[in-house]
């Protein structure tokens, strides 16, 4: 929470549940699997809000089983990435692990109509840590 994000364990309380006690009462505008276990692209359909954005970036071992029918009803894009290689995921721990002062990292808060101006900070100015996209 320091961090200004707050976690959900999904074995102790229901995601979406947990999502609309967070967020208002909406759903997401935007969701992404990152985890690639085969069990969340059918959460995520479930709650990403009509029209938003589901967005899977791990890659899975085995074939995930997705309701399609979900992600049509909610009329949501479904998009895939491999943006990341091995080298990215190192540089970010050691920069990570580097960090003088964990309690205050560098995080930027940006609406996601900026994103683009996002990865151009991420590019360009090494002590930004990470950027938040908000709606």
């Amino acid at each position: 929470r320091s961090y200004g994000f707050e976690g959900i364990n999904p074995t102790r309380e229901d995601v979406g549940t947990a999502l609309l006690r967070m967020n208002g009462g909406r759903l997401a505008d935007v969701v992404l699997d990152c985890a690639g276990q085969p069990d969340v692209p059918n959460l995520l359909a479930s709650t990403c809000r009509v029209r938003g954005r589901i967005i899977l970036v791990g890659t899975y071992e085995t074939i995930p089983q997705v309701d399609l029918l979900k992600v049509i009803r909610r009329e949501a894009q479904l998009l895939g990435s491999r943006i990341y290689s091995r080298a990215d995921f190192m540089d970010a721990i050691h920069r990570l692990c580097a960090w003088p002062n964990k309690e205050k990292m560098p995080l930027l808060y940006l609406p996601l109509s900026e994103i683009n101006d996002g990865f151009h900070i991420l590019r360009t100015e090494p002590d930004t840590l990470k950027i938040i996209l908000t709606s």
